[in-house]
């Protein structure tokens, strides 16, 4: 009798474990085997780690339970041992889309992560959002002797001060913990992500190309789409509830939910964008990734908004809106931290000082040069071309020339600019475009801008990226009547 009501509790026990596992929360869970990345199968999937992979940090939470834990992922801004502090991952998160300009222009990030070990700097930021369960043990010191899977879902309707209040109590525990990182013997703590570090990890960090990071658009896996990625509005999605942690598709390094679900906050007070930079005047809260209130359409790697921090004289919180962690420790450790830090940026300051007077002595000298070192180019080539190869074709045949040297007529549908770089797009705008003439020369060519909207033509070899016809560095750009 006793075998039996011990194996009856074992079955139910599974029963409840299976149910756990495949309640859909209004849609159904990504198939495991479309995660791409590893699971270390010596560690048992928890309710607070549904995805373990081999490299997570797992921390403790101050409630006294192994089974409560938060996780958090190695996030590499440099590769190597670079000891030039003043070294950092530059790169422009944004948009180009000028109806957002005002919130999402393209402006300068840079990024140096404060840990480090043989394989460069890094930092850490929470694999998760912060979940029901963790904000309890946190803030309330609660833990259930088993959390169950409404512990797992993300916390929202919080304020930015309940935030940060989280982020400091964490922090008071960390100093106490055995297994929290340390940096030459000063213990990491917690705050809200710093935004720039949350746009780099989010959209792919190191493990991806400088083109492909400021993208937009671009995913993980460009077979899926982003409802493989995100909870967003719709019945067909989160039908408005938050959902639970870890249900989509990971980012390439590894974090879950940094699209969709609940809106995380950062750091800083929001600033309004301008091309290359932010407005000096700072408001209220920066939230940023979408959620479950966001449609699929505005869901972007660029898309972050402003909180009000008080609404009708309440600190404001949303349905919507949540939070995840990120650890830091301080910059000038100790004397010596900071001396070296002193040095690099002396000798960063020199070398900037010379680099400036060579790029004005070069720049006179390219702006004396630019005319005739295009027509002798031009010259040069003209006269290895058959004169049938400067009949000129459209932009929708432009395909059809790859690696032949062709002239390109068409009207310019779109001028896009980021990072001195420019990109006229023929035949429709991006990403609907049939031909592209891509620049990383404009001193060469005038402003650009002035091409928008009016028919160009353009000499050069066409080239093909990624199936796109295109022409580098024209040796002719043109107006025509």
């Amino acid at each position: 009798m006793k075998k039996n009501t011990k194996n009856n509790h074992l079955f139910t026990a599974l029963k409840i474990a299976g149910i756990c596992l495949s309640v859909s929360f209004n849609a159904s869970f990504a198939d495991e085997k479309d995660f791409v990345f590893v699971i270390d199968k010596s560690i048992k999937k928890t309710v607070f780690n549904p995805h373990p992979m081999k490299d997570d940090l797992v921390l403790p939470l101050p409630c006294g339970s192994e089974k409560y834990s938060i996780v958090f992922r190695k996030i590499y801004t440099n590769t190597g041992k670079d000891s030039d502090m003043t070294n950092g991952f530059t790169f422009y998160d944004g948009s180009d889309d000028p109806l957002n300009a005002a919130i999402q222009s393209k402006r300068k990030c840079n990024v140096r992560g404060n840990f480090s070990d043989s394989k460069g700097n890094f930092f850490y930021l929470a694999k998760y959002e912060l979940t029901t369960g963790q904000y309890d043990a946190i803030v309330n010191g609660k833990c259930k002797n088993s959390p169950s899977i409404k512990d797992a879902v993300a916390k929202s309707n919080i304020s930015i001060d309940e935030a940060r209040n989280v982020a400091k109590l964490y922090s008071d525990f960390l100093q106490k913990s055995k297994k929290t990182p340390t940096v030459q013997n000063e213990k990491a703590y917690a705050s809200l992500p710093y935004e720039c570090y949350w746009s780099f990890a989010q959209r792919g960090g190191l493990s991806v190309n400088k083109k492909d990071l400021e993208d937009e658009t671009r995913l993980a896996d460009p077979t899926k789409t982003v409802k493989d990625y995100a909870w967003c509005y719709g019945p067909d999605s989160s039908n408005g509830k938050v959902q639970v942690i870890g249900m989509k598709l990971p980012s390439e390094l590894g974090l879950f939910d940094m699209l969709g679900n609940v809106q995380e906050f950062m750091d800083e007070p929001f600033q309004a964008t301008v091309q290359g930079d932010l407005l000096a005047q700072k408001g209220g809260s920066t939230v940023r990734g979408g959620s479950i209130l966001t449609p699929f359409s505005l869901m972007t790697n660029s898309l972050r908004t402003e909180k009000k921090r008080y609404t009708n004289g309440n600190p404001t919180k949303a349905e919507d809106t949540g939070m995840r962690l990120m650890l830091n420790v301080s910059v000038t450790l100790d004397r010596e931290t900071l001396k070296k830090l002193e040095s690099d940026v002396i000798k960063k300051n020199a070398s900037r000082k010379t680099k400036i007077k060579q790029d004005d002595e070069q720049t006179k000298k390219l702006s004396n040069l630019a005319s005739s070192v295009k027509e002798n180019a031009l010259d040069a080539n003209v006269k290895q071309k058959d004169k049938d190869n400067y009949r000129y074709i459209t932009p929708y045949k432009a395909a059809d020339y790859i690696g032949k040297f062709k002239k390109v007529c068409g009207f310019v549908y779109q001028v896009k600019i980021k990072n001195n770089q420019a990109y006229l797009n023929f035949g429709g705008r991006y990403p609907n475009q049939k031909f592209v003439v891509y620049i990383n020369k404009m001193y060469k060519y005038g402003n650009i801008y002035d091409y928008s909207g009016k028919k160009v033509c353009v000499t050069g070899t066409i080239k093909s990226y990624r199936s796109m016809p295109e022409i580098i560095n024209p040796y002719t750009l043109e107006l025509q009547n």
